[in-house]
């Protein structure tokens, strides 16, 4: 009888703490700091820290934002590389833990770490994808905490309107971090598109295209699993065509998949700005993609409607 009153017990037990746990919720207070972070296209970055119930520790940074045609989450724009406490270095003659000689996974596609307007992260990465609310905040807004279901504690430290670079980034030598960020300027004239002293034809011989040009800077760049890739911002700018209703261009780079936000890719191979957002005389429309390698991408002109 003991027995099962202990059993009775011990599953009642498990259904409170589960139910509990699943059913937890952000605090009003964390809610209502949280909603300053997600400001159309700026750029957050945030700093990670999670703590395994085996005392592993990892510390991550990275920038993320919310967008159109990005994601109404606050979702990553890179990889969020990151360093471990179980990996150990030999320092001047002295063990350093967080070695920077190896990173640990961060996130190899957009989209796979969120948080929601609602006070819920998204964290898919180490094959595993984990969903939690967080569920605590500091005073001042910017350091929100929550569980997993397996005891994983996460910590956000948010930093609108801020930039970080990436952890074991190249540096100078002096303390600075090197720059990765390039510009690339590809005027097209005539339908024809020239690009560092080299020149293609093709387009339409009725439009003036040298008035449609691309500004593109590499915002971050990092290796995953061997692969190089790089995060690029693109601005297009019209300076003199009436309206532009309809822009399709060609990208020569190589976009990962289902990394390019705010252009649209047709049947061609081509991409365009999405229907809705005409490119009017002095106009300049932003889009982003990752694209595979670190070589400047170039555009040129198909169509203008």
């Amino acid at each position: 009888m003991k027995l099962l009153l202990s059993l009775i017990l011990l599953v009642f037990t498990v259904f409170y703490y589960s139910n509990a746990e699943v059913t937890a919720t952000t605090p009003e207070k964390c809610l209502n700091s949280l909603q300053k972070y997600f400001v159309d296209g700026q750029n957050c970055g945030i700093e990670i820290t999670y703590i395994d119930p085996s005392g592993k520790v990892v510390y991550a940074r990275g920038n993320s934002k919310t967008g159109y045609l990005f994601s109404p989450d606050l979702a990553n724009v890179d990889s969020y590389a990151a360093l471990s406490s179980q990996n150990e270095d030999c320092f001047e003659g002295k063990k350093q833990i967080f070695s920077d000689k190896k990173t640990v996974e961060g996130f190899y596609d957009s989209r796979s770490f969120r948080i929601s307007k609602a006070g819920v992260a998204t964290v898919n990465n180490e094959g595993t994808l984990r969903t939690f609310p967080l569920t605590d905040c500091n005073d001042q807004g910017n350091i929100f905490n929550g569980y997993t279901d397996t005891g994983r504690l996460y910590t956000f430290h948010l930093n609108s309107a801020t930039k970080y670079d990436l952890v074991a980034s190249q540096c100078n030598g002096n303390g600075g971090t090197s720059t990765t960020e390039s510009t690339l300027t590809t005027t097209t004239t005539g339908g024809s598109t020239t690009t560092g002293g080299s020149s293609t034809t093709g387009g339409n011989d009725n439009t003036d295209f040298s008035k449609i040009q691309y500004d593109a800077s590499v915002e971050n760049t990092w290796t995953e699993n061997g692969q190089t890739y790089s995060y690029v911002t693109v601005k297009i700018n019209n300076s003199g065509l009436p309206n532009v209703n309809k822009l399709v261009f060609e990208l020569t780079a190589t976009p990962k998949e289902n990394s390019v936000w705010g252009a649209e890719k047709n049947s061609n191979g081509y991409y365009a700005i999405p229907a809705g957002y005409p490119l009017t005389e002095t106009q300049k429309y932003v889009f982003n993609f990752i694209m595979l390698g670190s070589q400047k991408p170039t555009f040129r002109t198909i169509s203008i409607n």
